[in-house]
């Protein structure tokens, strides 16, 4: 539906409207699997599961800026979103066909209150980020303003989330040191990951001038480096444990 509607957009109000009905269902299809997986392998065969997953991220990365480039030149920009239906319709009929499940039905509170303060905070500091980006000084009152509406907001998704009777983030998980370990090392290699492939292509077409085609490959070898180390990550996750394998992968 997101898809179908962007591919429609007749101004930027419009597509970002439905580019947020999109991430709506992305956000859906970035979680779920995880916990298919959890649900449906035993625990020595989950790292392999995991590995496969995320070699399809790094491979859809590698095709999508491809076909989307070759769209938006040969075609047009809103076939980059039609492109999506096809393979959307494939993906609900083969789950409608192949996933089964027992769905224990049980009363849970959805937490609100969490989301939206959690939110809240997300968007305050990627505005920040934003402004200061369009050269905004980090001692303006618009960016302590935003800073200053994060640190609330951080505040009061700890303060709602001790006491929600089904917290959208248990606190307590991060007693766990290799949760909490994890995560960490999660947040700072995603700052070099997806700032890699957010901006380095911004930075082919828009600065050197390059073709929307060479702004989407610029980005594979470390796709192609994704895919494989996921898959092999997978394999080996078991084997070598998984303190080595973290090592390993932070620091490359």
């Amino acid at each position: 539906l997101g898809s179908v509607l962007s591919g429609t957009s007749q101004n930027m109000l419009k597509l970002v409207f439905y580019r947020v009905i999109q991430g709506i269902g992305s956000g859906g299809m970035a979680a779920v699997p995880f916990a298919i997986i959890g649900s449906v392998f035993p625990p020595g065969k989950r790292g392999r599961a995991f590995g496969f997953i995320a070699a399809v991220w790094g491979i859809s990365s590698i095709i999508g800026p491809a076909l989307g480039s070759f769209i938006v030149m040969h075609i047009s920009w809103r076939w980059v979103f039609y492109v999506n239906i096809p393979f959307g319709t494939a993906s609900i009929i083969l789950i409608s066909l192949s996933y089964h499940e027992f769905v224990e039905h049980k009363s849970v509170s959805v937490d609100t209150k969490g989301a939206v303060t959690l939110g809240s905070a997300i968007v305050a500091i990627l505005l920040a980020f934003f402004n200061m980006g369009k050269g905004e000084e980090i001692t303006s009152p618009l960016i302590l303003s935003l800073v200053g509406l994060f640190l609330i907001a951080i505040y009061l998704f700890v303060r709602t989330e001790r006491r929600a009777v089904d917290p959208m983030l248990p606190l307590e998980f991060f007693q766990i040191k290799a949760f909490t370990a994890s995560n960490l090392c999660g947040f700072i290699g995603g700052f070099a990951i997806f700032g890699g492939v957010a901006f380095v292509p911004l930075f082919v077409q828009s600065v050197q001038g390059g073709s929307p085609m060479k702004a989407a490959m610029v980005i594979t070898p470390m796709s192609l480096g994704w895919a494989a180390a996921s898959i092999t990550a997978g394999q080996l996750l078991h084997k070598v444990g998984a303190r080595r394998m973290v090592f390993g992968g932070m620091f490359s």
